[in-house]
């Protein structure tokens, strides 16, 4: 046991100590991201038990893909770390970014 009152509030799940302003956050932003997509879908069922089925798919479907997602991007990242220094990736990343921006930006016109 211990004190809750430190400079940090947190909650505990599965034995993780998680921060309670960022979960919140992912929370609320998984939510709005989500909400208008599963609110439209819903309105095509006719039974309320295949909307709560769909849900329930739906949301473990996101947090898996999520989770490999980022498990992905963290082990890419830590090979990277590994091998170039942090300038070489934060000028990679950054030239990434534009180029994708660019891709985006000529699409969209």
């Amino acid at each position: 046991e211990h004190d809750h009152s430190g400079p940090i509030p947190h909650v505990h799940f599965l034995g993780l100590r998680l921060a309670l302003r960022p979960l919140l956050v992912g929370l609320v932003h998984g939510l709005a991201g989500t909400g208008a997509l599963t609110a439209l879908v819903l309105s095509q069922f006719t039974e309320a038990t295949s909307g709560l089925v769909y849900i329930v798919l739906f949301g473990l479907g996101s947090t898996v893909g999520m989770v490999v997602a980022d498990g992905l991007a963290i082990v890419v990242g830590r090979q990277l770390g590994a091998r170039l220094p942090e300038r070489a990736i934060r000028i990679g990343a950054a030239i990434s970014f534009f180029v994708f921006a660019v891709i985006l930006l000529i699409d969209a016109l």
